[in-house]
């Protein structure tokens, strides 16, 4: 990969204000409207970039959650004995322990979808298909490191 130009125009790092409306002329052996149509009619930078980030939804100031972000619950929680042992076991898991429990509940999910494919297809009621096909998944869920039984 090569490095991109030095010129005075590049900052590769730069910040955004240092684009603003430079106009760009075609290059040699172009012809104005030539030049327009393979640059989708942007005469400048400035105004292709916010193009592309418009296009991209982020060009407004309102963004959306970030990938994975987890919001707590606001709401009224259940004040039940169970309700609150569960809460307390889930605040003082371990890592180790945060981590099975996601890969059991992985494992149950998988099964979940499984089923629920075979069930599409007309193949749940075959017990012999049905514990080959699951047998299989937990094969392949050892195999890739993500069952349960290989943590």
């Amino acid at each position: 990969m090569t490095a991109p130009p030095q010129d005075e125009q590049y900052e590769p790092l730069g910040d955004f204000a240092s684009l603003q409306r430079k106009e760009t002329a075609p290059p040699t052996g172009f012809e104005r409207n030539e030049w327009a149509a393979l640059t989708e009619g942007f005469t400048n930078e400035q105004d292709e970039i916010l193009a592309i980030l418009v296009q991209r939804g982020s060009g407004g100031s309102r963004k959306g959650r970030p990938t994975n972000y987890r919001a707590p619950f606001t709401g009224a929680l259940s004040a039940t004995l169970r309700a609150v042992a569960q809460r307390n076991c889930k605040a003082t898991q371990g890592d180790e322990d945060r981590m099975l429990t996601l890969a059991s509940d992985s494992d149950r999910s998988a099964k979940s979808s499984l089923m629920k494919k075979l069930r599409a297809n007309g193949r749940a009621h075959d017990k012999n298909y049905v514990a080959r096909a699951v047998e299989e998944m937990e094969e392949k869920r050892f195999r890739e490191c993500k069952s349960e039984e290989w943590l």
